[in-house]
């Protein structure tokens, strides 16, 4: 297997093109495990086969890429009942991490070859006609030279041997010249010097193309190269050298690290000519349906021609983005941006013109999405605003948007906000007019999202008001809906959630305004509309098979039951979400819907189950550095901090009273973020948990510390009418814990009955004081 995925490859040669077919690479890689299990299954309902075990082994698992590993995970669970056993060989490096990726159940390290293992392998390449005596010295030659019994390396040796015919009358004695045993591929390194010229300069110029290239490339690499197309010779004798595979359509190395030492072999100069050849062998390719960016990527930067590089990373990371293949989406983006720097410094210190700005906002804004969708919110924001100060609209967020507040009020922020888009960027990348305004509006958008998540809603609202304008102005439609659907959210406002459905022109959009639309709903109690929205965001989402954005909403359909008290209709929704998000591969919603299980699991009371999933968000946790290390949003951590106390708690009452408190003790700092009122959902269900249970233990030296919490939480519910009745239930507990008989109790009474009330005119289960 190789870097561009070799399942990717299978499936391109069994299912219709990209377009044709409608899904994306994630999909389709989905699709071939599914056929591959079909496959398996039919061979299990052979009757000629009841009761046997089948056997697969896959081979070099050291070079699968993340979507073959994921269609190998799905061929696991759907055979997961049968009689199948997997075998995969791999370097013990690569052991390591397929552990984390794939559910092994041992590993056993191979020895290598013994001497008499070596003479029959070396028997074996003879006929019976041809075969000879091989005496123990020439065995034992070969055994040495061959790292003591590497397989590969005992292949290519003997391989070689025969080709020369050493084994004859003691020629195998020329490796005397040579250091021996061989440390690691030297010993290929010696197959390869001996190839003639022909057969070697064949070697690097394969050595640049991806597995299994077409011969038609090699052909004409090799004819650019060395000035003639005749390669039938070289190509046989490195066949016969067992050094080459070919098909009738395809050349290959029959090992990977060969190839990656007859690149090596070549000098930085002939590098740079051969990829500068090939990479414009593959731009004049017009048989090519769609652009291969990594393999485009690859040689534009071996080229040195960094323009091309930037493009071809840049677009290869959004490939990426949208196969879930986050992590490497990452590395590409960076490459992009180092090479768009090498770009600049070629071209020196010369004003930057509009091809090259664009390219840098495009760059910035994706690297910024990219760390957002893996929930490196602070690390995305240099990003963000880089890409707002290259299109030539810096923003200073925080103190433009206090003082527009403090000035103007934060209803008149629109008035204050109108701006006069620059209309003079170039087209390129596909971009056409106005590409970089929509780029703004992307990055404006991002950020007040962030914002959001991170409770600066003055920042948001500055932010979004921005993106409105800019996208009314270039009057472009999905920018119009999404920035009128997240200004919405903010002010949680209607008017803005009826203008974003309307601006909705594909399917994603509808869903995704329906999802907001049903999110203000729910914040105002109006569940009957709520429910409404999600179920029609959810059916335009699984429409187009959006498997993103169903999580989305179904997280928010979870939300949604909680709140309510249907914890049983949560934890179906959650389940579902946990076996969407495993097919599609994302861990952003594996870790979501993980979590939404533990919350609906301790909301029924099942503490065993809860505590087992708990096993699972604990080891996140760990691997994150801890709740307060910095990987985890504010929000986030109170969200699982709430999971920690109320699994402390788990319905004993006063008798957990002690776990409660060495809990809170060891998650104060957590706890403390509560004084500033909450902004989303995960953070009041969090702040419910932490407030019971700094309730049961009444600490006197966090008594000051669970007035203020309790002030927040009511502050935030004055803005979200479905909280009421906990903020009046938060009060009375309070009051009761200040002593019976007295004013205390009295204060409790009063704000006991408002809660009732509160639960009562919003269709609630009233939540009791006991």
């Amino acid at each position: 297997m190789h870097r561009r995925s070799s399942i990717d490859g299978l499936s391109r040669s069994m299912s219709p093109p990209r377009d044709r077919l409608g899904v994306n690479g994630e999909t389709r890689v989905t699709l071939v495990a599914e056929l591959l299990a079909a496959l398996v299954s039919g061979w299990f309902c052979d009757p000629a086969n009841a009761g046997r075990t089948l056997v697969m082994l896959v081979d070099d698992m050291s070079y699968a890429d993340s979507p073959s590993l994921r269609a190998v995970m799905a061929l696991v669970k759907a055979l997961r009942s049968r009689r199948l056993v997997l075998l995969f060989t791999t370097s013990s490096k690569g052991a390591e991490s397929f552990s984390r990726a794939l559910p092994l159940d041992d590993v056993y390290p191979l020895p290598n070859l013994t001497i008499d293992d070596v003479a029959t392998m070396i028997k074996s390449f003879y006929s019976t006609a041809d075969e000879m005596s091989v005496d123990a010295d020439a065995t034992r030659k070969i055994w040495e030279c061959s790292n003591e019994g590497n397989p590969l390396f005992v292949s290519a040796t003997t391989a070689l041997f025969k080709t020369k015919n050493w084994l004859r009358k003691g020629k195998h004695l020329i490796f005397l010249s040579y250091h021996t045993p061989f440390a690691g591929g030297e010993v290929m390194r010696v197959v390869v010097d001996e190839q003639s010229n022909d057969s070697r300069l064949l070697l690097r110029c394969l050595s640049l193309l991806p597995r299994e290239a077409p011969k038609a490339h090699l052909i004409s690499l090799f004819a650019a190269a060395t000035g003639t197309q005749s390669l039938e010779h070289a190509l046989k004798e490195l066949v016969q050298a067992r050094l080459l595979i070919e098909t009738e359509e395809s050349v290959s190395f029959a090992n990977l690290s060969t190839q990656t030492m007859c690149y090596n072999t070549l000098t930085d100069d002939q590098k740079q000519t051969l990829h500068k050849t090939y990479l414009q062998l593959l731009l004049e390719d017009e048989s090519v349906a769609a652009p291969d960016w990594a393999l485009l990527a690859t040689n534009a930067r071996g080229a040195r021609d960094y323009g091309c590089a930037a493009e071809s990373f840049y677009h290869l990371a959004k490939e990426q983005v949208a196969s879930f293949e986050l992590a490497d989406a990452l590395d590409s983006i960076e490459d992009a941006r180092n090479a768009m720097g090498a770009w600049e410094k070629v071209a020196g210190n010369g004003e930057r013109g509009p091809e090259t700005t664009l390219a840098m906002v495009r760059i910035y804004r994706l690297s910024g999405d990219i760390l957002c969708l893996l929930d490196r919110h602070t690390s995305s924001l240099p990003f963000l605003l880089a890409t707002l100060e290259v299109a030539g609209e810096p923003i200073d967020h925080e103190e433009a948007g206090a003082m527009l507040v403090r000035e103007k009020g934060v209803q008149e922020l629109n008035m204050g906000l109108r701006i006069t888009p620059r209309g003079d960027e170039g087209e390129d990348w596909g971009g056409g007019a106005g590409s970089i305004d929509q780029e703004k509006v992307f990055a404006l958008d991002r950020l007040a999202r962030i914002f959001i998540q991170t409770g600066r809603l003055t920042s948001a609202t500055f932010c979004i008001y921005r993106s409105v304008n800019l996208a009314e102005h270039i009057r472009d439609a999905e920018s119009m809906a999404k920035s009128y659907a997240t200004l919405a959210f903010v002010l949680k406002s209607y008017e803005y959630c009826d203008k974003a459905v309307a601006a909705s022109q594909t399917e994603a959009g509808l869903a995704f305004t329906r999802m907001l639309y049903g999110s203000i709903c729910m914040s105002r109690a109006d569940f009957s509309a709520a429910a409404g929205h999600l179920e029609q965001a959810l059916a335009a989402s699984e429409r187009i098979r959006d498997r993103a954005t169903t999580c989305l909403v179904m997280s928010v359909m979870g939300w949604l039951s909680f709140i309510q008290n249907r914890f049983e209709e949560g934890l179906s929704t959650s389940e579902r979400m946990w076996r969407i998000s495993q097919a599609s591969g994302d861990e952003r919603f594996l870790k979501w819907a993980l979590h939404s299980r533990v919350r609906d699991l301790i909301a029924l009371e099942r503490w065993p189950q809860a505590q087992l999933l708990m096993s699972s968000v604990e080891k996140q946790i760990e691997e994150a550095g801890g709740l307060d290390g910095g990987a985890f949003m504010d929000s986030d951590a109170i969200h699982l901090c709430g999971f920690r106390v109320r699994l402390a708690m788990g319905g004993r009452g006063q008798e957990a009273r002690e776990d409660v408190r060495k809990v809170l003790e060891d998650n104060m700092r957590v706890c403390r973020l509560l004084r500033a009122p909450c902004n989303q959902l995960v953070q009041v269900a969090g702040a419910c948990s932490i407030i019971d249970g700094l309730l049961l233990v009444r600490e006197a030296e966090w008594e000051v510390l669970l007035l203020d919490i309790v002030r927040a939480f009511d502050e935030y519910s004055r803005e979200y009418t479905v909280f009421r009745s906990r903020a009046a239930v938060n009060w009375g507990r309070f009051e009761m814990g200040r002593g019976v008989g007295g004013q205390g109790e009295a204060a409790a009474r009063e704000h006991f009955l408002a809660a009732r009330g509160h639960a009562e005119r919003v269709g609630l289960e009233y939540v009791d004081d006991e």
